[in-house]
């Protein structure tokens, strides 16, 4: 298991800026977090630091998929 030094460590190393990113290390610091940070820091995470880039999120299952900042919205759902 991944101490908290280790997990801030990997995300300035590997992750890139992008929504959640700074949100997620105020977590780690053990920082109070708005519902929306804790959101945007679990799909930061969740994607893995978004190393292969800024992609949509494929588990639709998931309770925040229709929050997650990078999500496509499909032409249906468009309004």
């Amino acid at each position: 298991m991944m101490s908290i030094s280790d997990k801030e460590n990997d995300v300035k190393k590997y992750g890139i800026s992008a929504q959640g990113r700074k949100e997620y290390l105020k977590i780690l610091k053990g920082e109070h977090a708005s519902y929306k940070e804790r959101c945007l820091a679990m799909c930061y995470e969740c994607m893995g630091y978004y190393v292969d880039g800024r992609e949509t999120c494929t588990d639709v299952t998931c309770p925040l998929y229709m929050i997650m900042p990078y999500r496509k919205i499909p032409p249906e759902d468009k309004k």
